[in-house]
């Protein structure tokens, strides 16, 4: 009787120091648990690289309220991408549709969409001065340069620098 008791306590040591040296090894601290309210990743995440830091550089496509910057690259390097032009003989009557149609395709230039998520911790520069999230969403269609960490939920972006 006494060698189980003594083996239980054995076993109670032993887990308790794992739990212990688990808990060193991974701290939980409310800073470490607290989520983003602006990106939805919490701060352990943010720290938790997937990769080394990118630099991409290219045109600002749009920019969403929530913090989502999508970026696209034209040029030969990237993927072909097909045009559809669409043709439609209008109908003399006004009531009916369209009647006849014709749809063309011609090869367009590469282009990739790259989405960025931007956080209270992203650099926003426009122009070499520091701006805030709602002025990036103001300039469409400018060229800009993203330096990026990317984790397992998405693209964080770093630094987002925008020139004319």
């Amino acid at each position: 009787m006494k060698s189980l008791q003594k083996a239980l306590q054995a076993s109670f040591a032993v887990l308790i120091l794992s739990g212990c040296a688990t808990s060193v090894a991974l701290p939980q601290t409310q800073s470490e648990s607290r989520i983003s309210a602006s990106s939805g990743a919490s701060s352990r995440d943010l720290r938790a690289g997937f990769g080394r830091p990118e630099t991409i550089s290219g045109t600002i496509s749009s920019v969403d309220e929530r913090g989502v910057l999508i970026l696209k690259r034209e040029g030969p390097s990237e993927p072909a991408t097909t045009q559809l032009t669409v043709s439609e003989t209008p109908n003399p009557d006004s009531a009916a549709p369209a009647r006849s149609g014709e749809v063309q395709t011609s090869p367009g230039p590469g282009q990739t969409d790259y989405t960025f998520r931007i956080t209270s911790s992203t650099q926003i520069q426009i122009n070499g001065q520091n701006k805030s999230v709602a002025d990036l969403a103001g300039v469409g269609n400018r060229r800009a340069t993203v330096r990026f960490i990317p984790r397992r939920s998405g693209n964080f972006a770093s630094s987002i620098e925008v020139r004319q």
